[in-house]
């Protein structure tokens, strides 16, 4: 990278940290007591592991549809041996909408049943950190999540589930008592462990079904880590050579331009695809890449103008719903903190929000669970 390439991500970085320090000044610390601490947060066990079963039942469901489709465009799998390229070729066809022979209304109705595994994944992570042997159930997220990124050959999201899932669990036991907090942070350093291992054994999974034609898995493995933790950038410096053209909003929330299309409200020449363009960043043998670090899309639309901009909302949105989250504990709240906090660590891959219309469609699913775990509450008060 050049050093004004590094100096534009520089400037993005300081901007979030500008904005969340900006809110972080309005509130004043008293204290540095944790919620739980005073007064613990009890869920209704029972109710959540219904909700989690029934759920994880719709997941299913949309999982069976989508390996349905899958199978008829993989010659009943036999193309994930003999050409996994392909096969990811195809999949990212289908997400595009090149439905390639197969039912677009199943494929996509499967495809916002499989997505239930966001906000189980959440729900999950609180269930896990409960007492008693229904804590186990928190696990099945997990489960199901490894499966649909298998069958899709998806490290994206069997990351975020996995991230969401260990986040839900972490900011949930602010709210639970002193001592079993304590218990719990020695589980939790199992938990970390266990989902590292995971993480690893399914790049190694991904390596070997892209090397199956290849002699040396290991010059593979060494480009892939060099492509996730260097190469973003590296994609970033050809994107900023071709002095990219403002599209106000449209790569930022290209989510929301899609219905805006649907509607006639917005030119469909601004629409972007589900996925970037790759680009080479390689010298000598080829490495393309898709991903170009968190400030491609606010520059991208506006200029270094909304990367200070965007940035700056971006970090104070996050100390906001922090703050909000420590003060009242639900759900919702616990949904976007978590979002908010992976985003960060994912700034490195992408700007985290371009699907902004799912997000929404995961919290619905999650305030529809909240409240009706607080009709039930009101209902138990009511009989008393």
């Amino acid at each position: 990278m050049s050093k004004s390439t590094v100096a534009l991500i520089l400037v993005g970085l300081f901007f979030i940290l500008l904005g969340y320090f900006f809110i972080d000044s309005f509130y004043l610390k008293n204290s540095n007591e944790l919620p739980g601490d005073s007064n613990a947060v009890d869920i209704n066990k029972d109710l959540l592991a219904k909700i989690i079963l029934i759920l994880s039942v719709l997941m299913g469901i949309g999982l069976f549809l989508l390996i349905l489709q899958i199978r008829k465009i993989t010659s009943n799998f036999s193309l994930y041996l003999i050409n996994p390229f392909l096969v990811r070729e195809k999949l990212i066809a289908l997400h595009s909408g090149d439905m390639g022979g197969i039912s677009a209304i199943s494929y996509r109705f499967s495809t916002y049943l499989s997505t239930l595994m966001f906000p189980l994944s959440v729900l999950g992570g609180i269930m896990a950190a409960q007492e008693g042997p229904k804590r186990h159930l928190g696990k099945i997220p997990i489960i199901l999540v490894i499966v649909y990124s298998v069958v899709n050959l998806n490290r994206f999201a069997f990351i975020t589930s996995l991230g969401l899932w260990l986040l839900s669990l972490l900011y949930f036991i602010i709210f639970v008592d002193k001592e079993y907090r304590q218990k719990m942070i020695r589980r939790i350093t199992w938990y970390i462990i266990i989902a590292f291992l995971l993480v690893v054994a399914f790049f190694v999974l991904i390596l070997k079904l892209r090397t199956i034609t290849s002699s040396s898995i290991e010059d593979f493995a060494i480009r892939s880590i060099y492509s996730y933790f260097s190469g973003s950038g590296s994609a970033l410096e050809k994107f900023l050579f071709f002095e990219p053209r403002h599209v106000w909003g449209a790569s930022s929330f290209r989510s929301i331009f899609r219905w805006l299309t649907k509607f006639g409200l917005v030119d469909k020449s601004l629409v972007f695809g589900t996925h970037n363009v790759f680009t080479n960043v390689s010298v000598g043998q080829p490495l393309f890449m898709n991903t170009y670090t968190f400030i491609k899309s606010p520059f991208e639309d506006f200029g270094l103008i909304g990367v200070g901009v965007i940035c700056s909302l971006w970090g104070m949105i996050a100390r906001y719903l922090l703050e909000r989250y420590f003060r009242k504990f639900s759900i919702g709240s616990l949904f976007w903190v978590s979002i908010m906090t992976f985003s960060f660590f994912m700034s490195f891959y992408e700007f985290f929000f371009q699907n902004l219309t799912l997000f929404v469609y995961w919290f619905l699913i999650l305030y529809l669970v909240q409240y009706i775990m607080e009709r039930h509450e009101e209902k138990k008060y009511e009989k008393i």
